[in-house]
């Protein structure tokens, strides 16, 4: 399975895909995501599993939705308890340096 699993609110999905475009381009290939990583007609809950379950990194873009997203917050906790490497992309206007 791959590498680094993607978390993001559905809602966000366009920002999503620049940044997979963003570590594709950079030599980040081996990526979870599942608007573009799972095909038709597959288990959605079985197919996030089975990636989070094998993943190294779970890489989440925080947004207001992500935070808000009870979903997303069981991919951060799931990732967490299991021991991977956590890396939040924070994607929240008024926040940084």
């Amino acid at each position: 399975m791959s590498a680094i699993f993607f978390s993001h609110a559905s809602c966000d999905d366009a920002l999503a895909s620049e940044v997979e475009v963003w570590l594709r381009e950079h030599g980040f290939d081996d990526i979870f995501l599942d608007h573009s990583s799972i095909r038709s007609g597959d288990k959605w809950t079985e197919a996030l599993r089975r990636a989070g379950a094998s993943c190294r990194v779970v890489l989440s873009l925080v947004t207001p939705k992500w935070l808000s997203s009870s979903e997303c917050f069981g991919e951060f906790t799931a990732g967490w308890y299991a021991g991977r490497r956590m890396i939040p992309l924070t994607c929240i206007e008024g926040v940084g340096p």
